[in-house]
C-alpha cells in the first residue's frame, strides 16, 4: 500500500487539524509497515519538524544504490529510468513544491510517480543487495542506522565548544605555517 498525502498543498481537501489527525493515525500504525523513501533523511526531518513525529526509515533507495554503485548518479528519476524503464515525469519547481497556483491533481500525480518508482526500486535494490551478503550487512547494520541517526543530529544540532574549537584552529594554523 502506498500513500500520497498532500499535507502541504493549499488545495488539500483537509484542514490543518485534519492533517494532524491523519498523521497521528499513520504514526500509530507505523509499526505495521515498512517506511521506504528515496533520500528519506529529508522527508523524516521535514515530518519531525512540521508534525513532531519522529519516524525511522527502513529502506532508503538512494543509499542502497550508493552502496551498489558509488560512482553512478543516484537521483530517483535517473534510477527509475535505468532500472524500471520509467518515463521522465519531471515537472516545474512550483508543481513539485505544491505551490498555490499548481493544480492539486498535477502535484499528486508527480508525487505518485515518486512513490511508485521508489517502491519498485526498493524491490530491485533489495534483490541486488542480497546477491552480496557483506554489502547487504553493511546496508542493514551501518548505513540505515546511521541515516536515522543523522536525522536526529540535524534536528537536534551539535553542541560546539567554541573555546576548544578556537584552540584547535589556532593549533592547526600554526602547524600549517611550520610545514
Amino acid at each position: 500500500c502506498q500513500w500520497c498525502l498532500p499535507v502541504n498543498h493549499p488545495q488539500s481537501p483537509w484542514s490543518q487539524e485534519e492533517i494532524i489527525e491523519i498523521m497521528d493515525v499513520v504514526d500509530e500504525k507505523r509499526d505495521d509497515f515498512l517506511l521506504i523513501a528515496h533520500n528519506g533523511k529529508f522527508d523524516l526531518l521535514w515530518t519531525w519538524v512540521h508534525f513532531g513525529i519522529k519516524w525511522e526509515l527502513d529502506f532508503d533507495t538512494m543509499l542502497a544504490h550508493f552502496l551498489l554503485d558509488e560512482n553512478s548518479r543516484h537521483g530517483l528519476k535517473y534510477l527509475a529510468q535505468v532500472f524500471c524503464g520509467a518515463p521522465d515525469w519531471e515537472v516545474d519547481l512550483n508543481t513539485k513544491q505544491g505551490a498555490a497556483n499548481t493544480p492539486l491533481k498535477k502535484h499528486c500525480k508527480y508525487l505518485a510517480h515518486d512513490l511508485y518508482y521508489t517502491r519498485k526500486l526498493r524491490f530491485t535494490f533489495l534483490k541486488m543487495l542480497k546477491e552480496d551478503p557483506e554489502v547487504k550487512r553493511v546496508f542493514d547494520k551501518i548505513v540505515m542506522p546511521c541515516a536515522n541517526l543523522f536525522v536526529e543530529v540535524e534536528y537536534d544540532g551539535v553542541l560546539i565548544d567554541y573555546k576548544k574549537l578556537k584552540k584547535s584552529n589556532s593549533k592547526r594554523c600554526r602547524s600549517k605555517r611550520s610545514s
